[in-house]
């Protein structure tokens, strides 16, 4: 159990998380960075993702994974 005034992380540590995620997305090559806003911050489906860049599902899929990776490895190398 937390203690009543324990509001989570910090705001200045939140804050520094959410500036190196945004960093992480804007380093992601053009096309992965936009899928993944797609899917993650707009809430698009696989297929209208699909259906609006004209590729496959397969290759939205293999973007997605890419742009989970890049997220993955940057917070690992700390």
């Amino acid at each position: 159990m937390t203690a009543p005034d324990d509001d989570g992380p910090d705001p200045e540590a939140r804050a520094a998380h959410l500036a190196r995620v945004e960093a992480v997305i804007m380093r992601m090559p053009k096309m992965t960075r936009a899928i993944f806003i797609a899917r993650r911050f707009h809430d698009l489906s696989i297929a209208e993702i699909a259906h609006q860049t004209g590729l496959s599902r397969k290759q939205i899929m293999r973007h997605l994974n890419r742009a989970v990776a890049h997220i993955h490895d940057a917070f690992r190398e700390t």
